[in-house]
């Protein structure tokens, strides 16, 4: 049985059911188009319809075709055809299921009934569904008249209790209002509107949706359920199909989806309901469930609330759903078909990143960041929960999770779950029953970013920003520095720069300076010039190049050629800013700027000078008997210069 997460919502209504919308034909494109959305349509919404996509399209293409008639027409009758034919063989099939007794357990709260003490333990029902949440149940159909499908509405929850098998029970439940017809097997419950329970069991059994309409006020919600209220103890009865349907609470009966749809059509924001005002009068406030404009289908359906722009979809077992997957590709082939981003099998516990994607774990007690294209996630041959990068890296549950699913037999990813959403409900069950938050990432410098993550935590983030080729956002991780003010501008006044330095091109014009303006690891010094360092004792250093680069305890050391290494020594205060990790401080800056950093976060001074014989020039001025200042070189350039 397909399904998503199971997003399946189901309804309670009439002959055409299934809607159809249609769009003006102008071309064999267009109709061919049409044809593959509504079978896959079809294909979704009846067990039963196994025809293959070639033999639907030739159904149509070679029935005969009256020239009177538009090709719209000829369109829309064949698909109306097709859903007739396989809504009867859908709703026989169904409606062969016997109601449950929660379906129906009176119609006044004095006379409620129930056989069992309704059950909360695969799905996490009680912290999700909200009063005023519309309960959408795909396996619900009758035959006279046809109709597939069942909706209702969220009274509320609560605790009470009820004789069951002749024993007081008290009980936590979700209590539910809804038009039902009559069946036998519930003979001792009137048909009409009446109250039902919501719980795990029913969820399955009915392949449930929960439907939220986010732009109702809470006051409008509460007004909802009062007018389901005044409608207890009505007659269930479908009709008002070919006309604008009743809304008002003078009606004696009421079918599911019409009694949810005039009960949102009624309230307005600030909690009245008004059963008069048309829905095209400017001073209309309710919000109309229907789907416009589908072919062919009488009364308000089902499906019409399913698929209207005013509901959205809850997951179930998710207070705190997320779609990880956004613009990321999969297959669950368990290897590359296109060249996908997130690669799975339902078959196992393996879950991979490639394409420079990452997953990022942070441990919610120290904040501390772990990074890996790979991630174990499943039961072991002895039913133990393992959720891991490596042996090295494990995931610890809460210890709602080691109850929750102490019972090996209990999936932790259940049937329902469709292959598409599966890497979305492995994050979330992650994210909600570890002591881990875990998040994809691109990066195409992981270590870099896990390092700031962890080390710079408040200049770092992770947030959605346009990926570097492809046009869409995705999760990068963003290292913003503590801003800084350049205060001198004169370090490299006269001097030629280039700032595209690659290690086959370092310096193709001859420059005084050559480093890489986007990633400025190196600054590399020629034509006599150097970089003179004052150490905190006040002696001198002389460097060929500056290296700023990421530490763990300095953010630039200098070297003279390929000789020995001197880090800088960073101030107290630059320790204190960047948490003791320095990477790229002057990405997208000048040399100036870099130069100004270093003089204010280490405790040595920079300057770029110049000098024919620079050893001998820092000899002298370790001795004395030499001082720095601006003069004219012997390039004729008014620079720095050991004189």
């Amino acid at each position: 049985m397909k399904s998503k997460i199971k997003l399946f919502l189901t309804t309670c209504l009439l002959a055409v059911a299934f809607a159809i919308p249609i769009t003006t034909v102008h071309a064999d494109t267009d109709t061919q188009q049409i044809l593959e959305e509504y079978y896959e349509e079809f294909k979704n919404e009846y067990a039963s319809f196994y025809q293959a996509f070639e033999e639907f399209t030739s159904n149509y293409y070679n029935q005969p075709f009256n020239s009177a008639i538009s090709e719209e027409d000829h369109l829309r009758d064949y698909l109306n055809t097709v859903n007739e034919h396989y809504i009867r063989k859908e709703a026989e099939q169904l409606s062969k299921d016997p109601p449950l007794w929660s379906f129906n357990i009176g119609n006044a709260l004095e006379n409620i009934t129930f056989e069992k003490v309704p059950t909360y333990h695969k799905y996490d029902l009680m912290n999700i569904v909200q009063p005023g949440d519309i309960i959408f149940e795909r396996k619900r159909a009758g035959i006279t008249p046809v109709f597939l499908h069942h909706v209702m509405i969220v009274e509320g929850i609560y605790e009470e209790t009820h004789l069951i098998n002749g024993k007081p029970e008290t009980f936590t439940y979700i209590r539910t209002i809804e038009a039902t017809d009559y069946s036998p097997i519930l003979e001792t419950k009137a048909g009409g509107v009446v109250y039902g329970v919501l719980d795990d069991e029913r969820f399955d059994y009915t392949q449930s949706t929960i439907l939220r309409v986010p732009e109702a006020t809470a006051t409008q919600r509460k007004a909802a359920i009062s007018f389901m209220h005044g409608q207890l103890g009505k007659g269930y009865k479908v009709r008002d199909l070919f006309v604008e349907p009743d809304r008002t609470s003078a009606r004696i009966d009421w079918y599911c989806s019409l009694l949810v749809w005039a009960a949102y059509m009624n309230a307005t924001p600030d909690g009245r309901i008004d059963e008069l005002t048309d829905k095209n009068d400017p001073d209309f406030l309710g919000i109309n469930l229907e789907v416009e404009n589908w072919l062919t289908e009488p009364g308000i359906t089902p499906n019409d609330i399913f698929r209207s722009q005013k509901v959205e979809k809850i997951n179930p077992f998710f207070a705190n759903y997320k779609d990880y997957l956004e613009n990321i590709q999969w297959s669950n082939a368990g290897t590359i078909i296109n060249d996908e981003d997130f690669i799975f099998s339902r078959g196992s516990n393996s879950y991979t990143l490639r394409n420079d994607y990452h997953f990022i774990a942070m441990y919610k007690n120290n904040g501390r960041p772990y990074a890996s294209t790979r991630l174990t996630f499943g039961r072991n041959h002895s039913g133990t929960i393992i959720v891991e990068f490596d042996m090295f890296t494990r995931f610890l549950l809460t210890d709602e999770a080691r109850a929750k699913f102490s019972d090996r037999n209990i999936p932790l990813i259940p049937e329902t779950i469709e292959d598409h959403d599966v890497p979305n409900h492995v994050l979330n069950w992650i994210n909600t029953y570890t002591q881990c938050s875990l998040e994809i990432v691109y990066s195409n410098n992981i270590s870099t970013d896990n390092n700031h993550l962890r080390y710079n935590p408040s200049f770092t983030k992770i947030t959605k920003k346009k990926h570097p080729v492809n046009p869409y956002q995705i999760n990068q991780v963003v290292h913003t520095p503590p801003a800084f003010t350049q205060q001198r501008f004169d370090y490299t006044e006269n001097l030629s720069i280039y700032d595209k330095y690659e290690m086959t091109r370092p310096n193709p014009f001859n420059a005084d300076v050559s480093y890489n303006r986007a990633t400025p690891s190196w600054y590399y010094f020629y034509n006599n010039y150097h970089a003179l360092i004052k150490l905190e004792n006040g002696t001198y250093r002389h460097a060929s190049y500056l290296r700023i680069h990421g530490s763990f305890t300095t953010a630039a050391s200098v070297r003279n050629g390929y000789g020995f290494n001197h880090d800088f020594t960073m101030t107290d205060e630059a320790k204190a800013i960047y948490g003791n990790y320095f990477y790229h401080i002057g990405v997208n800056q000048s040399v100036d700027y870099a130069i100004d950093w270093l003089n204010r976060y280490t405790k040595e001074n920079t300057l770029i000078v110049y000098s024919n014989n620079i050893d001998n020039d820092v000899r002298k001025l370790n001795d004395g008997t030499a001082t720095v200042r601006k003069a004219v070189n012997d390039q004729g350039k008014f620079v720095y210069c050991i004189l």
